[in-house]
């Protein structure tokens, strides 16, 4: 099949992740930009990233601070992104509203100059024959674990989960003013496009998976198509999964969530669908999971009706996206995040 302009704008996103850079770089780029010294303590790792570069940078001061150390990461982005900067400030707009409302997310942090939450760096392109400018923010660190994939967690955690979530996105239902670049943004990692991932079937290599693949697109078609002009609408983080939950050693409850990068504005029922997709894999009792996990997020924010009728159909859909995207992307460079997003298990009933 042709491939849709969301379809497009996903290879783009993979050829265009900026190229990798040094620590060195790093630092001297964030200095540049956001008037970040380098400290004795100083140290710089950088974080498994789908299509962007994220670094953590511990111990860092600023020029205006220069006696106040703190932990940071810098987020460089890839190019489809840095060429559309009103999304890059929507993302930064939906991280302060929703601190202003006590989620605790990563705050975006003032350039240098004091006169913007984002910066542009020039790197060269990741196939090394030219080079172009990138997008780059610096966010505040939220201290915490991620969640991981275990085969078991504490009930309370998985409750604790689902009302974080419920709780991100009644904060979000009520935001008053939806930046449009959320409203346009077409992304394929939307659940609304699961049908344009018939455009990547070829990089399933196992047919009984790409069988699969058209079977929930089927589905999709048949059961959520008909009710998408009816489903409530609102900003969502739209990947709310076990590598960017952040939570407290003991296992029990919510520190905070990180990665708005997919950030958009669609159905709402697709959070929770995302979220507990990610979160039953690899699990004991998928059930119990996805049950304590929606439990928690209906005492903060209730479903209604049509909203359940398709949640089974959506957490699918969910894993198909995951699947199909991650066999595209490993086809073009391997990355141990993708291996098991590629290979989730799926059951109907």
């Amino acid at each position: 099949p042709a491939m849709s302009g969301s379809a497009t704008e996903e290879v783009r996103r993979k050829e265009q992740k900026p190229a990798k850079i040094s620590s060195d770089d790093v630092l001297k780029h964030a200095r540049e930009v956001f008037g970040v010294v380098r400290t004795d303590q100083t140290h710089v790792a950088e974080f498994d990233s789908y299509d962007d570069r994220n670094f953590f940078l511990a111990k860092i001061c600023f020029t205006r601070e220069p006696d106040q150390y703190v932990d940071v990461v810098m987020k460089i982005h890839n190019g489809v992104e840095s060429d559309n900067l009103p999304l890059v400030v929507a993302q930064n707009d939906v991280l302060s509203y929703l601190s202003l409302h006590s989620v605790d997310v990563p705050l975006p942090i003032k350039t240098a100059d004091n006169t913007s939450c984002v910066g542009c760096i020039t790197l060269p392109c990741i196939d090394g024959c030219d080079s172009r400018q990138h997008a780059v923010r610096l966010l505040q660190y939220i201290p915490g674990i991620i969640i991981g994939q275990r085969e078991e967690e504490a009930a309370c955690l998985l409750e604790d989960i689902g009302r974080f979530v419920g709780k991100m996105d009644q904060v979000l239902l009520g935001m008053p003013k939806i930046p449009s670049a959320l409203k346009e943004r077409d992304l394929l990692w939307d659940l609304k496009n699961v049908p344009t991932l018939a455009s990547f079937s070829e990089f399933i290599k196992d047919e009984e998976r790409r069988k699969l693949q058209r079977e929930v697109i089927r589905r999709f078609e048949e059961k959520v198509s008909p009710k998408m002009g009816s489903l409530r609408k609102a900003v969502i983080q739209n990947d709310a999964n076990e590598q960017n939950i952040l939570i407290d050693e003991d296992r029990s409850q919510v520190q905070g969530i990180i990665d708005f990068g997919d950030c958009t504005y669609t159905c709402l029922v697709f959070e929770l669908a995302i979220c507990i997709a990610y979160l039953m894999l690899g699990k004991k009792d998928i059930l119990t999971t996805a049950a304590l996990i929606y439990s928690g997020y209906n005492k903060e924010l209730a479903l209604t009706q049509e909203e359940k009728e398709i949640l089974h159909c959506l957490i699918c859909c969910r894993l198909i996206q995951s699947l199909t995207l991650g066999a595209y992307s490993y086809s073009k460079v391997y990355s141990p995040s993708l291996t098991f997003s590629s290979s989730p298990s799926l059951t109907f009933s």
